[in-house]
């Protein structure tokens, strides 16, 4: 789990740090205590550099804390999507995991509402949910939650939906790092003035939408010729070329009219007999 994983690594650069309160590390050693360094003339007194060791682990050590910051009882109560920590009977507890879905609404209620969810729903549907679970499939362990949300979606949508909003929180900051980086590749110096409601549109669609060859545009040309408040003329500039072709089909130069004039006239004063 991500909080697992954080912990880890905390725990370990924290030590790390806190080792060079009281020791030199390798590269402070090779200047201390000298007058020179490749060439370069070192001065001043070596021992000021120890009140200034302190302020630069101290501001370390915070920045790193804040970094990875994790709230622990949300991480702990995320455990529930781990199906192999289920009970292998219901009558084992009958109880199981309900503090944890009220830890995990605690958090997670406002963004449910918001979706559009009904977070009052959540703690009676997960009861429902464990029974019909138990009832219907002997082995709850070897189950997925996209098997459960194809079965049970209907008759659980909110606690279901508590449950995908869980299985989307990062294992890392790989994610949040990748957007950064998008960010500045699509408001770039030509683009500085883009609205952030823009933006956020701009980098939906880079970060989220499957690549060009893999779209199916279907579904997006039928809401918009749907979504407007008259009716959508995807033709129109068509029509109106074929409109100007016709005409042109329909034109006759000049020239040829009078041609043609001069040609019936005579064709009439042929036929027209003789006084």
């Amino acid at each position: 789990m991500f909080s697992t994983i954080v912990c880890s690594f905390e725990k370990g650069a924290w030590s790390f740090f806190v080792g060079f309160y009281f020791r030199d590390g390798p590269k402070l050693k090779m200047v201390i205590g000298r007058d020179e360094y490749k060439g370069q003339v070192l001065k001043g007194q070596s021992t000021s550099f120890t009140s200034y060791r302190k302020r630069l682990i101290d501001g370390l050590l915070k920045s790193l804390g804040s970094r990875f910051e994790v709230d622990e009882n949300l991480m702990k109560a995320a455990t529930i999507v781990k199906l192999e920590l289920w009970p292998q009977l219901l009558s084992e507890d009958q109880d199981f995991a309900d503090d944890q879905v009220a830890v995990l609404l605690g958090k997670l209620a406002p963004a449910l509402d918001a979706a559009g969810m009904d977070s009052n729903q959540i703690e009676p549907e997960f009861t429902r949910l464990k029974c019909l679970l138990y009832q219907s499939y002997p082995d709850i362990k070897s189950l997925s939650w996209e098997t459960i949300n194809r079965g049970m979606v209907a008759k659980c949508p909110n606690i279901l939906a508590l449950i995908d909003l869980v299985l989307t929180f990062p294992a890392g900051s790989v994610e949040a790092e990748r957007g950064f980086s998008q960010m500045g590749i699509v408001k770039n110096d030509w683009r500085s003035c883009l609205l952030d409601s823009n933006l956020s549109d701009l980098l939906m669609v880079l970060l989220e939408t499957p690549e060009v060859g893999e779209f199916d545009p279907s579904e997006a040309i039928h809401l918009w010729n749907s979504a407007g408040s008259r009716a959508r003329r995807p033709n129109y500039m068509e029509d109106a070329g074929d409109v100007e072709e016709e005409e042109e089909e329909d034109f006759v130069p000049d020239e040829e009219l009078q041609q043609l004039e001069d040609k019936a006239n005579d064709d009439l004063a042929f036929s027209m007999p003789d006084d």
